[in-house]
């Protein structure tokens, strides 16, 4: 869970690091070159959650909702991913009734398997444990198991060299990701235009933090460290360029788009590329109504 890490220097509290809860600890593979987290529950109580919520209300996860058994906007509470470079594992915490969500689970035919004093449902691609009533995790079968073995064991926790980069990340932000060994999720299948970009700088990138506050808006603070001063400017002018290419790409009548843009800052400070943006309560208004239904009863 993210958290406050306090620092035990002049008895100040540190601006940054993001924490998680000893219970999810256990579950981190000891290989993991990326994490990431979004920290539901405080999400739920900022300005923007209460004044946009209503917008999640779509009957894409209302039928998801009825058809597994768990609403991510009542049950869970927290959820972290770490990945490997090649599978995923995820780590939710909230409120859950095990039987019940078994049952429908294995009522829209999903399998299970037991495991130690588990019960895997699912496949060898897609399978789900309930660790507890507050605890479930879900992946691939050859992520399942390892993670109940690391929770059972007592050999699961944060990689040493994922920490600075978690360090980096200012400890209020609900969403987060850290990350090491390179750019991550390169390796996933992508959109041909984003794959191009990134395979201009990704191999000048060595790790990766950023993290998202939300309150009345949202505030993106980001670090990319290079392999290299010069694989730092490269890495610098190519987003510079990205965005400049966007912005000339937008309609002067895009006026929110335009604002997104300009709110973006890149700046390169020796082997490190840091951006930032900060989006206002308004704007983030704006490019709702730009990219989503809008809310009942408001006018599009």
């Amino acid at each position: 869970m993210a958290g406050l890490v306090i620092s035990a220097g002049c008895g100040t509290q540190q601006s940054t690091g993001i924490s998680i809860d000893r219970t999810v600890r256990r579950l981190i593979p000891s290989d993991a070159r990326a994490l990431g987290g979004v920290h539901i529950e405080a999400l739920k109580s900022t300005t923007l959650y209460k004044r946009e919520g209503s917008r999640l209300n779509v009957p894409l996860l209302d039928s998801a909702a009825e058809r597994m058994g768990v609403d991510p906007r009542r049950d869970i509470s927290n959820m972290v991913c770490a990945w490997d470079g090649k599978k995923f594992l995820f780590i939710v915490q909230g409120r859950f009734s095990p039987a019940d969500l078994k049952q429908k689970l294995k009522a829209a035919g999903a399998h299970e398997t037991p495991y130690r004093k588990y019960k895997l449902v699912g496949d060898i691609n897609n399978s789900v444990a309930f660790l507890s009533e507050s605890l479930a995790i879900a992946g691939p079968l050859d992520a399942v198991e390892p993670a109940i073995d690391r929770f059972e064991d007592g050999h699961g926790g944060i990689p040493e060299s994922l920490k600075p980069e978690m360090d980096k990340i200012p400890k209020g932000d609900q969403i987060w990701l850290a990350s090491t060994g390179g750019l991550p999720f390169v390796e996933m299948r992508m959109r041909s235009d984003i794959e191009s970009a990134l395979s201009n700088i990704v191999d000048y990138i060595s790790s990766s933090s950023a993290g998202i506050k939300v309150d009345s808006g949202l505030h993106l603070q980001a670090e990319l460290s290079c392999v290299s001063e010069q694989g730092a400017k490269r890495v610098h002018d190519a987003l510079r360029g990205i965005i400049g290419f966007g912005r000339l790409s937008t309609k002067d009548n895009e006026t929110d788009m335009l604002h997104v843009y300009d709110s973006i800052q890149v700046e390169q400070k020796g082997q490190a590329v840091q951006i930032r943006s900060d989006l206002s309560g308004d704007l983030v208004d704006a490019l709702l109504n730009r990219f989503l239904s809008p809310k009942p009863g408001r006018a599009a």
